[in-house]
């Protein structure tokens, strides 16, 4: 199952580390695993001053974070999937990003509202105190420094924990399976939520102050594409769900587009079950690779063929 560019956000730190560790003990083989401990690792930590916490989650099977006050868990499309990262700055603010949403929004064509992304730095606020409390409560230094991953699973799978204190003492864990128990996971996913909260922000697609996409194709279509359809240059242009289409350097179409069924054609399709709606410069477009949109001018059996010439 493809994953969406977004996924790669918490899937590239996972690819990192795991292949920063398989390279050094050269156990990079599909199926090979690496269980380690680090004889280093603190036992007991003294520090109550938390300079840094990243959490990575990919365990579908294991954690599912309803939102019971936006009428996602209607859908059935649990928030499966995030990255929590906190940074203490200089002047004792705080740092923060985060990133998630539920795997099925993120393999897949829907929009479910789940997936969301949000940078902001704020003051402390008793954050980083009550971040430490949930560390002590639910024991996050049990198996302190131990590395127990399966190489070529699929990257919905592991976690990873890394706190920092200002003492130099540090909690790590890398598992293919396993970390945190639900209770402690979804307590930390709430307080980083609270976070956002007291910005104006939400671990929602809405509450983001970051572009995200629910539907990857949405993403791959974001920019400038231009081609020709019988020697006569066609050009569209995507930004978030509205498009502008050009034929013969002249506007044909200036709308909002869906994509159902892998087809981009206009928003606004008149009544349900009548006749497909299409552009007016081009009637229907799909993605045919990860670099060109195919589809027909016209009435046309003619293909065009639209490569991307800029990004936003």
């Amino acid at each position: 199952m493809m994953l969406g560019k977004f996924l790669g956000v918490l899937a590239g730190l996972a690819a990192v580390l795991w292949g920063a560790q398989a390279a050094e003990d050269g156990n990079v083989e599909c199926g090979g695993t690496d269980r380690h401990q680090d004889p280093h690792a603190p036992r007991t930590i003294v520090s109550r001053q938390i300079v840094s916490f990243e959490l990575t989650t990919f365990e579908p099977q294991e954690y599912h974070f309803l939102f019971t006050d936006n009428g996602l868990e209607e859908l059935g499309e649990p928030v499966t999937a995030t990255y929590l990262s906190l940074k203490r700055q200089a002047d004792g603010s705080l740092e923060i990003s985060a990133r998630g949403g539920s795997l099925e929004a993120m393999n897949q064509e829907v929009r479910d509202g789940s997936v969301f992304a949000v940078n902001f730095t704020t003051p402390d606020r008793g954050y980083t105190a009550r971040l430490q409390d949930l560390v002590t409560r639910f024991d996050m230094i049990r198996n302190n420094g131990l590395t127990d991953v399966t190489y070529g699973l699929p990257s919905g799978d592991g976690n990873i924990l890394r706190v920092d204190y200002d003492s130099g003492e540090y909690i790590f864990r890398h598992d293919s399976g396993r970390i945190l128990e639900y209770d402690a996971a979804f307590a930390v996913f709430d307080l980083f939520r609270s976070m956002a909260r007291d910005q104006g922000l939400d671990f929602t697609t809405r509450g983001s102050n970051v572009t995200v996409y629910d539907d990857a194709t949405e993403e791959f279509l974001q920019g400038i594409w231009e081609g020709k359809h019988l020697g006569v240059p066609c050009r569209a242009e995507f930004s978030g769900r509205h498009v502008r289409i050009y034929r013969s350097g002249r506007l044909t179409d200036d709308t909002d587009y869906v994509i159902r069924e892998g087809k981009i054609i206009p928003a606004d399709q008149g009544e349900p079950g009548g006749r497909l709606v299409t552009f007016q410069g081009v009637s229907v477009l799909w993605k045919k690779d990860e670099s060109t949109l195919k589809g027909y001018s016209g009435n046309r059996v003619s293909k065009l063929e639209m490569r991307r010439i800029s990004k936003p």
